[in-house]
């Protein structure tokens, strides 16, 4: 599972990837992103 984000910030673009082994571990990733940037 591979999750990509890219964001606009005032500095420019930002773009973050991070793969993991896992179902299980993507399911952690993707909970920690939720949380982190709920509601932006």
């Amino acid at each position: 599972m591979t999750l990509d984000r890219l964001e606009q910030a005032p500095e420019g673009s930002g773009y973050e990837r991070e793969t993991v082994p896992t179902r299980e571990d993507a399911l952690a990733v993707a909970a920690r992103q939720r949380a982190a940037h709920d509601g932006e």
